[in-house]
């Protein structure tokens, strides 16, 4: 028997079939493919630089703007740069993608300059140095510099930067004996120069981190924590580890030698892990902050037992569960005040959430520090990473290790709370004198407490001989903020951990059909971390597009009698800031509404406009150039248009007789109308017996009166739809008319121009009638202070009668239409209204280009279309329907139906001081809606809500609606205990099952216990009980079913629907959850469908269908390092469909941890260690069928999967067994009387597999650990083979005994290769949607650690893989990384790069110049808008 074919246990008989000739058919030609890469989702997660506390996130004044700060968030392998405001609202000003790892990251300026640079260090080798551009919103590279080779080494710099504070000098260091150092300076065109650099090497050494001192003007210091290992490398036994001592060595660059020496070394504690700088003025030197265990210490800059120190004890937290042997460590720190009444502030973060005060007194004298106060303020729910202060806003920024990123601001809290007593430095001198004296209070404070019965002898011991001085407080839960307001929030996914794909569905009211949602499905993923470290362990669901909320007073705003066929929001003068009146039209009727705050009423003399008519179209004139007195209102209605001005005085025009007014537009200067033809009139052979009428143009002059231009333009056909174009900056008023018409199908821009006024400039041809025109200009805006970019183009886009947008540019100055690009959004003529998402200021401004974002209406769904980056998105518009209590999840036919998307007919943006951006009114049928992008997105889940009052707000943030570049938003959100490890989805009945396990962490009945409370069967969020470690060994875990159609609809819930709730309906998604008790760590967890056993006495096969069932397996007493455990536990739970719930039929002990389960034919199998083994369902445990137990070395993953192209008769069916380094392989069952495992293809390159899905029956996907991606297929020559249906083990039994490479007989090649950047965690087959456009080709869906979400797009056509190769190589030509990394070599990091296109590459075409563009655009035989039409069209294909 061949190594690859394992036995059956003892006691089963193996039954060889005879040999056989078998009849091989010819092999099919090499398997080939090609794909698309495609970011979906950028990474949300924020990395730490070199320093600890430092680099993840950098503030300064890039754009170089007076009293405005950006922080740049490094993450990982891009950088975004972000802004601030005053309130503290976070907007996105740019992304910049840099092909490579970013390792460190810090800000500097020069002498007399009012701009920061950002000095990178990366895998490149080089030393690069960043300006930021504020026109064209992109990172320009000044210098690049390098220094040593690629990757990330140890020995290799980049690891740690510092500078100098007054930019004369960078420091740039690996954690392994190398340090570089700059000298920066000016030229004589002020431009920043960099010197050649100096060495500061010390071997043998190990560097933590590295700052530069403010010294002032003296040379520049650097200090630096190092460690020497010469002596641990000559010692074979070990011991020399533990006399390890660190040091904190000053270097000092001596500017006029030209030359870096280092001046002095200091012992420090063994325990130090940070360096913060101190500022210092003149005649008091400045010093550094060092952070180790349970210390703060402050050391002025100099050597010798006369220098200047102070230590203050950093607080341990004080709970009877606690592990109060584990010291407390500050993780980050950041500076909020210098030296203002002679005061030094800073805020410091702790590992375990908690927020602390440090103030530095000084003498009012010398300026000397003489006190050290330290003081608890608040824990957070998450650990920072970078703490960036925002002096202007009074507000600080955590870039969150875990979890979304938020801004705080600090208040003066009016509640009262038992306040822990400040910590001074004067209060520990002498216990800090006396360093190594035992500290018996504590060793009688850690009896009093119980610990020594829990933590052991040995762990009471090293508690009753502490060699430092400790002090103890009691935080508060991280939810309960006091001192700290949530302002706002950046979302972020980090850590992505698992993910899976929920369709959706509902009934379409419009057709009568049930039909799919506009995005066809919910990305379910679990992120964040547990009780232990905060950041808030989560089940998010994510819809793709933009979220809109309801408004704060409620679902519905207002319900009409009638169905309104218009609105409009209208400024009393062109002065104001906010929106007065909202116009609304109906059939036979108008109704003026006054919009004050967030109250709507009805105005009684309905502001000048007729009410007894429908209007047409409503508008403000007025605007730059012209005062309020010669402003005014326009109402055009089917009679007349009427001009009211200021002061309530109307001039009205009326069309001549026998002729109405069917369409109109307006802008602040300019109005046009159309007119038709009455029936029977025309016989007189006027100007007006042409078919559709003419049009009328009317203009608003400097004094105020709206006059009619004389001459009128007939088209010959039926208007349908009109638009102005857009208003350039400098002029008043609009050079061009673009007009829709009905027989032609067509749209004509006409010149407003009075040389050649109503001239037909262009005439392009469409696929139906238009509906809607809206002249826009989608692009991004510069950043606040910076001259805008003068386009030549503006974008025209055009809604059609059967639901397809088109986009095409129009010429500014020629009308010229260029680059059509159609979408199909719905299947009902398409809607536009213009969408304003910037600052109430902005929003004031004269000119449309601040109007950067449309609203795309159709049915089934709305849209969003908006530019980013100079790639332009289009994004639908989930709009919440829970507005009612009885509306609930599952409302519809089919599986997964949901409350589908609110239909809206008509929409107006507008503004007021309640709701200052990005809010509009929008009209669904009778109702009118206030929709708000910018919502506060509650979490779903006990432990967040108060009885009856629904999900707390108060304490999380809002998140930034509109965020540019993401294609997902949160749908909802459901509260977790501990971390999730494992999930698994039943999309039939809408359920996820959830494996949440902590390490060092408590159960939720112990907490409860020690607090005094009985142990809660009932749902509790970790959230809500105190955050407490447990020492090394303890494991907390538990299962839960959550019901995510329940999920959904609670998270689309208004507030006010929430209240109206019946009280015996829980606000929660969970409907079930249990605790796992006895130190079990949750290693497996699966949803399959097992046979029940037989009954008593039936013989033949098992009669019981399938059910569902879940299992899970647990290790009991797991130990990480090394890896071992006292046994494992397979639990089996059978669900109740209707209660969706579980319950426990058996369990079965196993000998090793199960670390991975899968169903298969109503059987289990099981991954133990290296053992694949089969079991079947017994009435009180798992029955052992076969195994296998030759597997390389520990089976992290096994699936089942039903793929295409199999043999068909299901003896063949496969199973892939994922290995934790040895990639993957295929095994096949081969049934009684064999029953056999048997290892049938495997692979030849060892992969850290983390991610596994089949394509087909011969294919596979797989993402490792290290970024990469790849498509494995069985050897061409072994698939004519295996998938015979004569096909047999035994006929090839040679081959299998001898095996191919020490392995399977059969092999996997590899045809795709790709480097994400980021560990892949999930990979799925997504179909995408006719709804959307794109083609019926699955594509590849994948998931990484950082939060990033991405797809492959396959490529059939040679023809188009071979323009898109050549794009790509043109591409990396032209774009170079700003780091200095070679684009190929990053993607071909690890593996050469094979048979995959870089899209992120290839859609930064749009960001070159016109002349780039053109230059490649020749080369590839192709127009400029013909690639940029080709790449939209790849976007369109993914479905989103």
């Amino acid at each position: 028997m061949s190594a690859q074919m394992a036995a059956a246990p003892s006691g089963a008989e193996s039954h060889d079939p005879p040999m056989q000739e078998v009849d091989t058919p010819p092999p099919p030609p090499p398997p080939t493919a090609h794909l698309y890469q495609l970011n979906l989702q950028n990474q949300t997660a924020v990395t730490g630089g070199g320093t600890l506390g430092a680099g993840a996130a950098v503030i300064g004044a890039f754009c170089g703007i007076d009293k405005q700060k950006e922080i740049a968030l490094i993450q990982h392998t891009a950088i975004t740069l972000v802004r601030v405001d005053d309130e503290g609202r976070i907007h996105e000003m740019s992304r910049t993608e840099m092909f490579g790892v970013i390792r460190s990251a810090v800000a500097f300026h020069t002498y007399a300059s009012n701009k920061d640079f950002l000095a990178i260090g990366s895998d490149s080798g080089k030393i690069v140095i960043l300006e930021y551009n504020p026109v064209i919103k992109q990172f320009l590279t000044v210098h690049e510099e390098p220094y040593s080779r690629t990757g990330v080494r140890r020995m290799v710099p980049g690891q740690l930067l510092a500078v100098d504070p007054l930019g004369r000098a960078l420091l740039v260091g690996a954690l392994d004996k190398q340090k570089l150092v700059y000298v920066l300076s000016r030229d004589h065109a002020h431009r920043l120069t960099i010197s050649s650099p100096l060495e500061a090497h010390v071997p043998n050494s190990v560097c933590l981190a590295v700052v530069g001192l403010d010294v002032g003007t003296r040379n520049p210091v650097f200090a630096a924590l190092e460690s020497e290992y010469e002596d641990m490398d000559m010692d074979p036994s070990g011991e020399a580890a533990s006399d390890l001592i660190k040091v904190l060595s000053y270097y000092e660059l001596d500017l006029a030698l030209n030359h870096m020496v280092r001046k002095a070394r200091t012992p420090i504690d063994a325990t130090s892990h940070m360096l913060v700088p101190v500022p210092g003025t003149t005649g008091c030197p400045s010093g550094v902050l060092i952070f180790s265990a349970d210390t703060v210490a402050w050391r002025g800059v100099g050597i010798g037992p006369d220098t200047p120190e102070l230590r203050v004890p950093l607080p341990r937290r004080n709970h009877p569960l606690g592990d109060i042997a584990r010291p407390s460590m500050v993780t980050s720190a950041v500076l909020i005040r210098t030296r203002k009444n002679r005061r030094i502030v800073y805020l410091l973060q702790s590992d375990d959430g908690d927020l602390f005060r440090l103030i530095i007194e000084l003498d009012p004298k010398t300026a000397q520090p003489v006190d050290m106060v330290l003081k608890y303020i608040e824990t957070l729910p998450s650990v920072a990473a970078s703490l960036c202060f925002l002096e202007d806003a009074g507000a600080f920024f955590t870039a969150s290790e875990f979890g979304d990123h938020v801004v705080y601001r600090l208040i003066e809290s009016t509640r009262e709370t038992v306040e822990e007593d400040p910590l001074r430095a004067s209060d520990f001198t002498r216990q800090y004198a006396q360093y190594y004296r035992t500290d018996a209070g504590f060793a009688n404070m850690s009896r009093s407490f119980g610990f020594t019965s829990r933590v052991g002898a040995a762990d009471a011991t090293a508690l009753a001989t502490a060699q430092r001085p400790l002090a103890f407080f009691t935080p508060r839960a991280p939810g309960d903020l006091v001192n700290l307001a949530p302002v706002d929030s950046v979302a972020s996914l980090s850590p992505l951990i698992d993910s899976g794909i929920l369709p959706v569905s509902f009934t379409d009211s419009s057709i009568g059909q049930h039909v799919q949602a506009s995005d066809g499905r919910v990305m379910v993923t679990l992120t964040g971390s547990g009780s232990v470290g905060g950041g808030g362990a989560e089940l998010r669901l994510l819809r793709a597009g933009v979220r809109s909320v309801i408004g704060d007073r409620g679902s519905a705003v207002a319900e009409f009698p009638g169905v309104p066929s218009g609105i409009w929001a209208l400024r009393q003068r062109p002065s104001d800031l906010f929106d007065s009146y909202l116009v609304l039209s109906f059939l036979n009727d108008t109704l003026v509404l006054s919009v004050q705050s967030a109250h709507v009423t009805v105005v009684e003399d309905a502001a000048g406009f007729l009410t007894k008519v429908a209007t047409i179209c409503a508008a403000h004139l007025g605007g730059a150039g012209l005062a309020d007195q010669s402003a005014g209102l326009v109402q055009v209605h089917a009679n007349g248009v009427r001009h009211i001005r200021p002061d309530k005085s109307v001039q009205e025009w009326r069309p001549p007789p026998g002729t109405q007014i069917v369409h109109a537009i307006a802008n602040t200067r300019q109005v046009a109308i159309t007119l038709n033809q009455a029936s029977g009139a025309g016989a007189s052979g006027d100007d007006f017996a042409e078919p559709g009428g003419p049009i009328v143009y009317f203009e608003l002059d400097q004094h105020g009166q709206l006059n009619e231009y004389q001459h009128h333009k007939s088209l010959g056909a039926e208007v349908t739809a009109m638009a102005f174009g857009i208003v350039s900056e400098g002029a008043v008023r609009s050079p061009f008319l673009i007009v829709g018409t009905l027989e032609d199908e067509s749209v004509r821009v006409l010149s407003l121009d009075p040389d050649g006024f109503f001239d037909t400039l262009m005439t392009q041809a469409l696929l139906a009638p238009p509906s809607s025109i809206l002249a826009t200009n989608l692009q991004d805006l510069p950043a606040p202070g910076a001259a805008a970019p003068i386009s030549g183009q503006f974008t025209l886009l055009i809604g059609l009668r059967n639901g397809v947008l088109v986009r095409t540019n129009i010429d500014r100055l020629t009308g010229m239409l260029s680059s059509p690009r159609n979408r199909l959004v719905g299947h009902t003529p398409v809607k536009l209204s213009p969408l304003t998402t910037n600052s109430v200021l902005d929003q004031s401004a004269a000119f449309d280009h601040c109007r950067d974002a449309v609203l795309v209406l159709s049915s089934p769904a709305s849209y969003v279309c908006y530019s980013h980056q100079g790639r332009v998105s289009v994004l639908p518009l989930t709009i919440d329907a829970g507005d009612a209590p009885g509306a609930g999840a599952g409302a519809g036919a089919g599986a997964g139906a949901t409350d589908g998307p609110v239909a809206v007919d008509h929409a107006v943006p507008f503004s007021t001081d309640k709701f200052p951006r990005n809010s509009f009114f929008a009209i669904s049928g009778r109702k009118m809606r206030v929709l708000d992008l910018t919502p506060a997105v509650p979490a779903v889940g006990p432990g967040l809500t108060d009885a009856g009052a629904g999900p707390k707000t108060d304490t999380s943030a809002g998140e930034s609606g509109l965020i540019r570049g993401a294609t997902f938003h949160t749908a909802a959100r459901v509260a977790l205990r501990y971390t999730p490890r494992k999930m698994s989805i039943c999309p039939r009945l809408g359920l996820a099952f959830v494996g949440e396990v902590d390490h060092r962490a408590w159960g939720v009945d112990d907490l409860l216990e020690a607090q005094g409370q009985p142990a809660s069967s009932k749902d509790t969020s970790a959230a809500s009980l105190p955050s407490v470690r447990a020492p090394a060994g303890f494991w907390a875990s538990c299962l839960r079913v959550v019901d995510l159609r329940q999920a959904l609809h609670l998270g689309t819930m208004t507030p006010v629907a929430r209240g109206t709730l019946p009280a015996d309906q829980p606000l929660t998604a969970t409907t079930w959850v249990e605790e796992l008790g006895n130190n079990q760590a949750i290693t497996s967890m699966g949803f399959v469908m097992l046979q029940p056993p037989a009954p008593v006495g039936h013989t033949g096969p098992n009669p019981n269908p399938p059910a569902p069932h879940v299992v899970v397996g647990t290790a009991v007493n797991l130990q990480l390092a090394p890896r071992k455990c006292a046994g494992g536990k397979l639990h089996v739970y059978a669900l109740d469909e209707t209660a969706k719930t579980l319950s426990l039929v058996h369990t079965t002990d196993v000998d090793d941890a199960p670390t991975a389960v899968c169903g298969f034919r109503g059987r289990l199998l099981v991954g133990l260690g290296r053992t694949l083994r089969l079991y079947d369902n017994g009435r009180r445990r798992l029955l052992r069928k076969c195994e296998n137990r030759n597997l390389p070395n520990l089976i992290t993953r096994i699936q089942a999967p039903e793929t295409p192209g199999g043999r068909g008769d299901g003896a063949d069916d496969r199973i892939i067994v994922s290995d934790v380094q040895e990639s993957v392989s295929l095994v096949s069952y081969l049934p009684v009387p064999e029953n056999h495992l048997v290892v049938v293809v495997d692979d030849t390159v060892p992969r850290w597999a983390t991610a596994v899905t089949a394509l087909d029956h011969n294919t596979l996907a797989v993402g490792d650990k290290f970024g990469n991606f790849s498509l494995l297929r069985v050897h061409h020559e072994s698939v004519g083979r295996i998938t015979n249906p004569n096909w047999h083990p035994s006929a090839d039994r040679v081959d299998f005994e001898r095996g191919l490479l020490g392995g399977a007989p059969y092999k996997f090649t590899n045809i795709c290769e790709y480097h994400v950047g980021d560990m892949i965690t999930s990979i799925h087959r997504a179909q995408p949607h006719a709804a959307t456009g794109a083609s019926d080709d699955e594509n590849i869906m994948y998931t990484t650690l950082l939060g990033g979400v991405g797809v492959m797009v396959p490529i059939r056509r040679q023809t188009n893989i071979e323009f898109l190769q050549l794009l790509e190589m043109h591409m990396r030509n032209e774009v170079s990384s700003l780091i200095g990394r070679s684009h190929l070599a990053y993607r071909s990091y690890y593996t050469p790069v094979r048979n995959v296109i870089d899209g992120t590459l290839c859609e930064l075409f749009s960001t070159l110049s016109l002349e780039k563009q053109a230059a490649i655009a020749d080369a590839l035989n192709s127009e400029v808008d013909e690639i940029h039409t080709y790449l939209e069209e790849l976007r369109v294909q993914t479905g989103f």
